[in-house]
């Protein structure tokens, strides 16, 4: 009985889809579409929340971090440690399986005449004890040869990724092979391992092993720990300050005035699970978090949500829309004995058909789309339903709820049709109108702030590379290297470049935290930044008061050996009122103690501020321009900034290539754009702009979809009304007026709804930027502006068709 029942249904559902091709097509792309993006989203989600969780035993797996105090300054967190934490850990804390140091480097690598600056990593020998494939064994199709815990217990081994092997050796069978580092230093590959999935952290393509005291030499290296099964991490946290004590002993300092300075620059360390370094927001001074940085996921979600709840939307009022149609249909079952609940059950089944269909058309899409979508978040996301457990019944549940939720209503206001009333022709089909008109402004106004979080996303990118940079940036190339004073002449002199200067980090990467203190006041934290001559004059900034660096001033560079001496020095404006001037020439010729490194220890030395520059990003928009110390000193240069003239660029760039063989070092020249550089910082604004905009215009096809339905709702539901208005005198241009006004009415009240929303959920997001656009009221008006266009376009044919429409053909339609 009931398997006939469900034939009849299923009969009934599929000829109604068939009877109305247009009307099924539009249900049916609504849905498609709006999954595909949701699903896409979803896919993207999964792969942010599942990084590092395919290493064995990923549960015990953790990275230390420190909480740290540079002399002078304020508590801030490292994701790295000042000495070889991984060699005494598991001595302290025998819950400590295996502990590896792990340092990422760029450097030059040579097989024969193939030699490129390579990003490596230095690993201690048990990184491959910790880091292990998914089984805990490296064997199968996870080692393509070799061994690589052996390899890094060797010296100068090195372990490759099948990538890698290929890029050097032409061949994955690379174990044996020899490799230069530096055009010095021979390392053989003892191991060729599997290209890792790209939802880690970690970047493997070579590891270097390492002597037993390099880490002791080593800078700042990150740790890794793998804690034995039932370790608590919360234990061995709580053990750590006298650790500290005993391995990390406090340091002095020359505080000038006789004064010493005792310190240290750990003062607490934490182990984060290794699933939430990802997407852990590293802490700033004075306040930490060791919970993950959701808000990107969160915004995702809830723009996927309302994607589909947008196409449920549209399904809505196509069905309801077009329910006149079907009126016969539910009055004849009705007299044939179908009860409400028979109706439901079976407008609720045709609304699942739709979803399923439309799931379908999303899964073609979605492999479609897939290949360009990895290419764009440079990622490796497979549509993988078994990945994640629940990830397929999820997206099954989801679909399900969606075509219960997206049918419930028109089930039941198609069942509630009265069989008398709909056999003679007197029901109004189609439900309570304003209803419907409420589901469409909810659309639009999804629609709406969409493209206001799209514009301002866009807009605030821009102002971060442009405006908020502060600099001139066009036609910059950097060059990392040494910056020997031979190769920054040779290169002024290349035809095409207009300057070039050396510094110790590119403008937007901060260097280090120190401290600075003027006329015996109070010390304040400030940045301290190393730039050559020239520097401020290649990125175009003019000082505020006072002058710039310059070499005809013995006193303007530190000379080596001679650290300790005082120099001039620059501070930028920021400082200048952090020191209570008032004026920036009020800071000219005063001294200013700072601590700046000497030799292997910091200590205060007193230099003469010659300048004041106005502020720039040291690091980025996201935080607030620090008090900056600008001064000389050549040994900490690493990079060589040229500004190019702009003509004959490609001239330009061959010359400086001429000059590096000629005079630079005996390695391949490592030669990028400033704008890729700071596309490269602001990737995530990029991407997460790019992708609200391809929501936006998703919401934007879907919409037209459900107004489209609206459209024809009305022009079915008013043709008598227009007849009989026709009739008394009406125009065209007055019937025309008429229904776009009740068609683009839901979307004014749209804008109502949607202005407010989207200004609360955007200033918070802006609030997290020290700098930042203003969200003026043109955004808006923009927006809504763009939505009413959409409207009109879409539905005017509607509307003009049924103004021309003959009052005799009208009043005779019912």
């Amino acid at each position: 009985m009931l398997g006939a029942m469900f034939r009849n249904y299923l009969a009934a559902s599929l000829r109604n889809l068939m009877r109305n091709p247009l009307y099924t097509a539009l249900n049916i792309a609504g849905l498609g579409v709006g999954f595909a993006v949701a699903l896409l989203i979803a896919l993207f989600i999964r792969d942010e929340l599942s990084y590092d969780r395919f290493f064995a035993d990923s549960p015990q797996l953790y990275r230390v971090y420190g909480i740290g105090k540079p002399p002078v300054t304020g508590f801030n967190e490292s994701a790295t440690t000042e000495s070889d934490i991984s060699g005494w850990l598991p001595l302290e804390f025998p819950q400590v399986e295996f502990a590896a140091s792990f340092l990422e480097d760029k450097r030059s690598l040579r097989r024969g005449d193939f030699e490129v600056q390579e990003n490596l990593a230095w690993a201690s020998r048990d990184f491959f004890q910790i880091f292990r494939p998914p089984g805990g064994r490296w064997t199968g199709r996870w080692l393509i040869g070799g061994d690589p815990v052996a390899t890094l217990a060797s010296p100068n081994g090195a372990v490759l990724t099948r990538s890698t092997a290929r890029k050097y050796f032409g061949t994955e069978n690379a174990v044996g092979g020899v490799l230069e580092l530096d055009r010095k230093v021979a390392f053989r590959v003892g191991a060729v391992i599997e290209d890792l999935p790209t939802n880690t952290h970690l970047k493997l393509g070579v590891v270097l092993s390492t002597a037993p005291d390099f880490w002791a030499v080593t800078d700042w290296p990150a740790a890794y720990v793998k804690l034995r099964a039932n370790a608590s991490a919360a234990q061995i946290e709580q053990g750590m300050p006298a650790a500290i004590d005993r391995h990390m002993p406090l340091r002095t300092i020359d505080g000038g005035g006789g004064q010493t300075l005792r310190w240290r620059w750990t003062h607490r360390l934490y182990l984060l699970p290794i699933a939430g370094v990802h997407l852990h927001a590293q802490a700033g001074a004075d306040r930490f978090d060791r919970a993950p940085d959701l808000r990107l996921i969160g915004a995702l979600a809830a723009i996927g949500a309302l994607i589909v709840l947008v196409a449920v939307i549209n399904f809505v009022n196509l069905m309801t829309a077009r329910a006149s149609r079907r009126g016969v249909e539910v009055g004849i079952r009705k007299v044939a004995g179908a009860n409400r609940v028979d109706l439901v059950v079976q407008f609720i089944g045709e609304s699942l058909i739709y979803s399923l269909i439309g799931l379908a058309l999303a899964w073609a899409l979605i492999e479609l789309l897939l290949p360009s979508f990895n290419a764009f978040l440079d990622r490796d996301i497979a549509l993988d339903l078994f990945a994640t457990p629940g990830f397929l019944p999820g997206v099954v549940g989801a679909t399900v709820v969606t075509a219960v939720l997206g049918g419930l209503y028109p089930a039941f206001v198609l069942s509630a049709f009265r069989p008398a009333a709909v056999l003679k022709g007197s029901v109004a089909p189609g439900g309570a109108g304003y209803v419907r008109q409420g589901l469409v402004i909810v659309q639009f106004a999804v629609l709406i702030a969409l493209i206001v979080s799209a514009a301002v996303i866009y807009r605030q990118t821009l102002f971060a590379m442009n405006e908020g940079l502060r600099l001139d940036k066009d036609h910059i190339v950097l060059v990392r290297t040494g910056c020997q004073p031979t190769l920054v002449e040779k290169v002024r002199e290349v035809p095409g470049v207009r300057s070039a200067a050396c510094s110790a980090t590119a403008p937007l990467s901060r260097l280090g935290r120190s401290g600075a203190s003027f006329e015996g006041g109070q010390m304040v934290p400030v940045e301290l930044s190393m730039v050559g001559f020239g520097f401020f004059e290649t990125y175009g900034l003019k000082p505020l008061a006072g002058r710039l660096l310059d070499p005809r001033y013995a006193t303007d560079s530190i000379r080596p050996g001679d650290e300790r001496a005082g120099s001039s020095v620059l501070i930028n404006d920021e400082l200048r009122r952090k020191l209570a001037l008032k004026h920036p020439a009020d800071a000219i010729g005063k001294p200013l103690n700072h601590v700046r490194p000497l030799g292997d220890k910091p200590g205060v030395v007193s230099g003469t501020i010659i300048g004041v520059v106005p502020d720039f990003p040291v690091t980025s928009i996201r935080e607030r321009i620090e008090p900056t110390v600008f001064y000389v000193q050549q040994e900490f240069f690493h990079l060589l900034s040229i500004k190019l003239s702009g003509e004959s660029v490609p001239e330009a760039l061959a010359g400086v290539r001429r000059v590096w063989r000629e005079v630079g070092d005996p390695r391949p020249l490592d030669l990028f754009f400033f704008d890729q550089h700071t596309q490269q910082l602001y990737a995530d604004f990029t991407r997460m702009g790019t992708l609200v905009a391809i929501a936006g215009g998703v919401a934007v096809f879907i919409a037209c979809l459900g107004l489209l339905g609206l459209a024809s709702y009305l022009a079915e539901r008013r043709r008598k009304e227009m007849g009989i208005r026709k009739a008394s005198g009406a125009g065209k241009a007055d019937i025309f007026r008429l229904m776009l006004w009740e068609l683009v009415r839901p979307v004014v009240w749209a804008n109502v709804i949607a202005w407010p929303v989207a200004y609360l959920v955007l200033s918070r997001w802006l609030s997290g930027m020290a700098y930042h656009i203003d969200l003026g009221i043109g955004l808006f008006a923009g927006a809504g502006a763009l939505a009413v266009a959409i409207a009109l376009v879409t539905v005017g044919q509607q509307a003009w068709s049924l103004a021309r429409g003959r009052a005799m053909a009208a009043l005779r339609y019912e």
